[in-house]
């Protein structure tokens, strides 16, 4: 399945439609339950700026650990 940000969809099961929404995050991240209400109400006031900010430096945290264990830094 290929969402985008606010794109509006719809579900459909047995040709009856069961849902629907707008997609505020697309990307499936491994967060904690308050980054990731932080990382969607940024996502939905969008501020794109600051949610990318809060993803660089999540994944910049996840990569130094990373290479920390693999003693690589």
């Amino acid at each position: 399945m290929y969402l985008c940000f606010d794109e509006r969809f719809i579900l459909l099961e047995n040709g009856r439609v069961k849902g629907g929404g707008v997609v505020l995050n697309p990307v499936s991240e491994p967060l904690n339950k308050e980054l990731k209400l932080k990382l969607l109400d940024l996502l939905l006031n969008k501020d794109f700026l600051n949610a990318f900010d809060l993803l660089k430096t999540l994944i910049k945290k996840a990569l130094d650990c990373f290479l920390a264990i693999k003693g690589l830094n």
